[in-house]
């Protein structure tokens, strides 16, 4: 076996994980998610961007800079099987975030309400 088809083997493994879920979901921000798979290998997804058109590995990490054609999430189909799964993962850690945002806010806006009375 020749290293591009095992590089290839790795890809379609990773690529799989992503259209069934298989990850642990870290964290996010406005561009990128990051996700660990099998509990070691760390990955960033795209998420900026109509996940129909640009959902897909992030090209900061390794196996991702090889350009491996077996990771691409090449259809639409597969796109939106992937942001399916981590969709509800990604909204949950920014309600969460914007939740904080909000408290801080209220936190702020009561002292400065006890400040006047």
């Amino acid at each position: 076996m020749n290293i591009e088809n095992l590089l290839n083997d790795v890809g379609v493994y990773f690529k799989n994980k992503i259209l069934t879920g298989d990850y642990k979901f870290i964290k996010c921000g406005e561009c990128t998610a990051e996700i660990i798979v099998d509990e070691k290998y760390s990955f960033e997804m795209w998420i900026a961007n109509t996940p129909k058109e640009h959902f897909r590995f992030y090209e900061n990490t390794f196996l991702s800079s090889l350009d491996l054609e077996s990771m691409h999430l090449k259809t639409q189909k597969e796109r939106m099987l992937g942001w399916k799964h981590i969709k509800p993962h990604v909204n949950n850690y920014r309600n969460k975030a914007l939740k904080r945002e909000k408290q801080k806010q209220i936190n702020r806006l009561k002292k400065e309400l006890e400040a006047l009375t």
